[in-house]
């Protein structure tokens, strides 16, 4: 035979008055319960917690008390969101649908589908400057070249752009003949698909 549950006391014995049982509910009186004699000395004369009728608790707000964008003292305007512009891809040419090596043309820049990197950065202007002075190095192999300027956002580096300074190439042998050559006088260099 299963004994009957106890109440959940704050200490030993429920029947102290500042039991959490004796608090909770408080004695019944008359033949409601139909718990055994034995059973109500076990309890104290307490109703168990399991036939409690329970009531939802209400919590009382302090009069101080505001929302926190009410309060003017923590309140704080909000702030739009910043624009960005809608940026926009350049349209695909028909060159590159068709599967030929000829680059798009780009925004103020030469493009080729391969390039030699020399430098890269950060910064643009240091960028650049960085090339400017490979290019005074090794004016016998790179000679008077446009560079490309390609601005990539590294996912491990942070939100900044990197700007890299190469130069273009039609093909990746003419990429790789242009690397060795800048290698043979000294120089470090990538080759990088665009």
């Amino acid at each position: 035979m299963a004994s009957p549950r106890r109440p959940i006391t704050a200490g030993r014995g429920g029947s102290r008055p500042g039991s959490l049982a004796a608090a909770a509910c408080p004695p019944r009186r008359g033949p409601t319960s139909s718990a055994s004699p034995a059973a109500r000395q076990r309890i104290g004369g307490r109703t168990p917690m399991s036939r409690c009728r329970r009531e939802p608790i209400r919590r009382r707000r302090s009069p101080r008390a505001r929302r926190p964008r009410d309060n003017p003292r923590t309140s704080r305007p909000r702030r739009r969101p910043r624009r960005r512009a809608a940026f926009r891809s350049p349209p695909p040419c028909a060159s590159r649908r068709a599967g030929t090596a000829s680059p798009c043309p780009s925004r103020g820049g030469p493009a080729a589908p391969w390039g030699v990197q020399l430098a890269g950065n950060f910064s643009k202007s240091l960028a650049l400057a960085s090339f400017q002075r490979a290019r005074v190095r090794y004016t016998s192999v790179i000679g008077e070249v446009r560079p490309m300027i390609v601005g990539t956002r590294l996912r491990f580096r942070g939100t900044r752009t990197f700007y890299r300074v190469r130069i273009p190439a039609e093909s990746r042998n003419a990429a790789d003949g242009l690397c060795q050559k800048i290698r043979g006088v000294g120089g470090a260099c990538i080759v990088l698909r665009t």
